[in-house]
């Protein structure tokens, strides 16, 4: 499967996300492409899989090799990824992230989501600390203007989900907003620790609720 057919195929999906959850789709795709090689990963193949999600979906998963720091070395062991039923669980995995935040920050990526300028999106993900790669963003910006991804940045067309169309300012598509989880912080490719000026701490263990209410338990419980 050729890099335009890839992102022919995720496109649909990626527009969902985009109506849904308000994050650019042409993020989403590039994102996909690149952390994927186009879909032809190992854990895209096998597990649908397109960003490295560690754990389970549904109890379902796959094994596969991966490095990790124990007692200050780098070991390749086994791990479980999530494998999921089709590409487009994987894209929400993603969503819930940018919405509810990690564990530790719901707001961690909020600039992320509602974010109109690609550019600007793909700024706040390197801010955040989403990825080690300095050139991250550079990365994705070059695929988004190869392939002119953001011609996917509406919602998709009622009678031929893949072509892309403007969006009616009359009568605009509704928008069906899906109750994001709680936060879990699996995405291999994520900073999952407090950056050095926040401890992990009592003080700092916190609930988020799916209706985005949030209990401090020292501070709120104590």
């Amino acid at each position: 499967m050729g890099n335009t057919d890839f992102i022919k195929k995720i496109a649909p999906d990626a527009q969902k996300i985009f109506v849904n959850y308000k994050i650019l789709a042409s993020l989403v795709i590039a994102q996909g492409c690149l952390e994927s090689a186009y879909g032809t990963s190992g854990l895209a193949v096998n597990g649908k899989n397109l960003f490295g999600v560690k754990g389970e979906y549904n109890g379902k998963y796959v094994i596969m090799k991966t490095w990790e720091v124990i007692n200050g070395r780098n070991v390749q062991v086994d791990a479980k990824f999530r494998k999921y039923p089709t590409w487009y669980e994987s894209m929400q995995d993603l969503a819930k992230l940018y919405v509810n935040g990690v564990s530790w920050d719901p707001n961690h990526y909020k600039a992320v989501v509602g974010e109109r300028n690609y550019k600007k999106a793909t700024a706040a993900l390197v801010d955040a600390g989403y990825a080690t790669d300095p050139s991250y963003a550079s990365k994705l910006n070059r695929i988004i203007e190869t392939y002119n991804l953001t011609k996917y940045d509406t919602a998709p067309s009622p009678s031929n989900p893949s072509t892309p169309t403007t969006p009616d300012t009359n009568n605009p598509a509704p928008v069906v907003v899906e109750e994001p989880e709680v936060s879990i912080d699996v995405f291999s490719s994520v900073y999952t620790t407090p950056p050095s000026g926040v401890p992990i701490t009592d003080s700092n263990f916190r609930i988020l609720y799916k209706d985005g209410r949030i209990i401090d338990m020292a501070r709120d419980l104590s």
